[in-house]
């Protein structure tokens, strides 16, 4: 879970696993305010073509225009892309609101303290 450019760790991690293990279940939920800030959009969507089980939600708080997920990364919206909520680690990085705020969608959804991993990214 990335919120804006809190993505940055991510990009290295995407790097990585589409060279060296490119069959990990991964997605990488984004948000942002319009589709201006997916400033690397083609990059991360092209790991969708070379990682068979790399999903990409972006999820745009201010974006009138946009036809997926809006507004900012929830519960119901976790939910909706994730299955077996319980087996998965989730990292997080980006500002300190949006990092308590996903912590504590997380821990809603029964996800324990120790699969849940962050880096806060606050300028």
């Amino acid at each position: 879970m990335a919120g804006g450019i809190g993505i940055t760790p991510f990009l290295g991690m995407l790097r990585h696993m589409s060279l060296e293990n490119k069959d990990q279940d991964v997605i990488l939920f984004w948000g942002v305010r319009n589709s201006q800030d997916t400033i690397c959009d083609a990059e991360i969507k092209d790991y969708s073509l070379q990682m068979k089980n790399f999903r990409y939600v972006p999820v745009l708080s201010n974006d009138s225009l946009y036809d997926g997920e809006k507004g900012y990364i929830n519960a119901d919206i976790i939910k909706k892309y994730i299955d077996e909520i319980r087996e998965y680690d989730f990292y997080i990085c980006g500002p300190p609101v949006m990092i308590e705020s996903q912590i504590a969608n997380l821990r809603s959804l029964g996800v324990a303290k120790d699969n849940i991993h962050f880096e806060r990214f606050a300028m």
